[in-house]
């Protein structure tokens, strides 16, 4: 391998720069970050999807725009039909529609069912709300794994049998701190 010179760099020659232990962009050669693992930038993952960065595209398409062209050869695989009808089935207005989907989604191909789903859910302006537990429920399981030296399933266990109030309990031993 032959060195490159400043002369070399200012005639244009050898410009070849990059850091062999860096990752770069496929096609703009962009530096990427150490998160990175398509091999492209942001920009160029998104010229080459037209557009599309996930789940939450597919999603809108389905419940808010209804155009039921976003599922190409290339966007083919970020549509998860199962992550799709988890969020769809939210909704308990649309529950007993995405049950029926939900029976047939091993027959039908990805292409069959997003454009079933385009199809068939009818058009919202709610928002998707995804069901969490509250941030004392959190707090609670974790002092009660502590206690107990169990595990998070076992202490949600606990929790669900006792009650938040026993649970607040143990919190209060702990002097509400770990």
């Amino acid at each position: 391998m032959s060195e490159i010179t400043w002369e070399d760099i200012l005639s244009g020659d050898k410009t070849d720069t990059k850091d062999p232990t860096k990752k770069y962009c496929a096609e703009c050669d962009t530096l990427l970050d150490g998160r990175n693992r398509s091999g492209f930038c942001k920009e160029c993952r998104v010229k080459q999807t037209g557009g599309i960065e996930g789940l939450f595209d597919f999603l809108e398409d389905i419940k808010f725009h209804k155009k039921g062209n976003l599922l190409n050869e290339q966007t083919k695989g970020k549509f998860d039909p199962f992550m799709i009808l988890r969020f769809l089935s939210m909704n308990t207005d649309i529950l007993w529609l995405v049950n029926i989907i939900n029976h047939y989604q091993e027959t039908m191909s990805k292409e069959q069912i997003y454009q079933f789903l385009v199809d068939i859910i009818p058009k919202h302006a709610n928002r998707f709300k995804y069901i969490k537990k509250s941030k004392q429920e959190i707090e609670n399981s974790e002092f009660v794994q502590e206690y107990y030296q169990i595990s998070p399933k076992e202490a949600n266990d606990y929790i669900e049998i006792l009650g938040q109030d026993w649970a607040d309990q143990i919190k209060t031993y702990f002097g509400g701190m770990k």
